[in-house]
């Protein structure tokens, strides 16, 4: 009975955690406060998520190449498998070394947000899906000094985030 009880105890929390929403201005908060350097030129996405685990895909913004494929442990705040798959001749190497991956990845889980998607191009431009790793970034942080010219898919929401408008 007491296994029971725990099971139980242990399932509402887990879904009260889950039914707490993130707004958009903690997210935009989080990410201005948060060093992002080892970021970088560096793009995460959220694959699969179960209980401690976490199935990541990295890839830079430097090289069209496969992703690398990370397998992350929540509860140790850890990578624990990085491959990398390869593809074309001039994919043949791997691009990023382990330090660069376990470090953008410590970022990203650092924030302890729900990111399908989250990237740094290589001018600093931060592009962010709450949604889903299969969805369209739906936030965006401009730097100081590089001019927004996507106005058909993104409209000022304050300072220098820009939200995707509505279909």
């Amino acid at each position: 009975m007491k296994e029971y009880l725990s099971i139980l105890t242990l399932l509402t929390f887990l879904c009260m955690q889950s039914c707490q929403r993130t707004t958009l201005d903690e997210i935009m908060d989080k990410v201005d406060h948060a060093n992002l350097t080892p970021m970088h030129g560096i793009g995460v996405t959220l694959r699969r998520s179960s209980l401690g685990s976490q199935h990541l895909n990295i890839n830079s913004y430097e090289y069209n190449c496969a992703p690398y494929i990370v397998f992350f442990d929540t509860w140790k705040s850890r990578v624990t498998s990085i491959r990398y798959m390869g593809g074309s001749e001039e994919c043949a190497k791997e691009y990023l070394d382990d330090f660069t991956i376990e470090s953008a990845i410590g970022c990203w889980a650092d924030m302890g947000l729900p990111f399908g998607f989250m990237g740094i191009n290589l001018e600093g431009v931060v592009y962010i899906s709450t949604r889903g790793w299969d969805e369209p970034p739906d936030l965006m942080r401009i730097p100081e000094g590089i001019p927004f010219t996507d106005t058909l898919r993104f409209k000022l929401y304050r300072d220098n985030w820009y939200v995707r408008k509505l279909r």
